[in-house]
């Protein structure tokens, strides 16, 4: 409860944190693709006074798992299928992700893929070796495609680089927008 000064009330601030583990696993193979440790963060307050501090909860709760869901789906998906440049024309770049799938304003490093890593004892594949080449920044999201802006690496990026979310995204314009303090 955040106290309201001149008022003589107290305002509740909800404050959640949910912490997710997720291991994405082939199938077929029963190996481990991808290990991810993440979290979600929440802080709301309410000026709703015919809430029921439970139906606050609720949203909360309701907001935590909606953002936490989106933020994990979108590491599998990167996982199996990753963010891939498809053109690259005076200064800027199309990636294979529109709608839902990045934000306007978030940083992407570039990756150029190289050389397939052997486990020496196992001979099973590791993988790529990836270079980071470049930084692109989203400018516009389409429906099934974004553009994004050469931030550096002019000349190094190429059609097939592997775009990844490793650089923390610039939140979009209004959102997460905190409530206009009291006092």
């Amino acid at each position: 409860n955040k106290e309201i000064p001149y008022v003589g009330e107290s305002q509740p601030i909800f404050h959640a944190r949910l912490s997710t583990s997720i291991r994405t696993v082939d199938v077929k193979t029963s190996k481990i693709v991808s290990s991810n440790m993440d979290g979600v963060e929440v802080k709301r307050r309410f000026r709703e006074k015919d809430l029921t501090p439970a139906a606050k909860f609720g949203t909360v709760l309701a907001e935590l798992f909606a953002r936490s869901a989106a933020k994990e789906a979108a590491h599998i998906i990167d996982v199996a299928y990753p963010i891939k440049v498809v053109a690259v024309a005076d200064g800027t770049v199309v990636l294979n992700r529109g709608k839902g799938a990045v934000l306007e304003g978030e940083l992407l490093n570039v990756y150029k893929p190289g050389e397939v890593i052997v486990d020496p004892d196992t001979k099973e594949s590791l993988g790529y070796h990836e270079a980071c080449v470049g930084l692109v920044k989203v400018t516009k999201v389409d429906e099934k495609t974004c553009t994004a802006e050469i931030v550096n690496g002019a000349g190094a990026i190429e059609k097939l680089h592997i775009c990844r979310r490793d650089v923390k995204a610039a939140p979009p314009a209004g959102a997460d927008k905190p409530a206009p303090k009291l006092d």
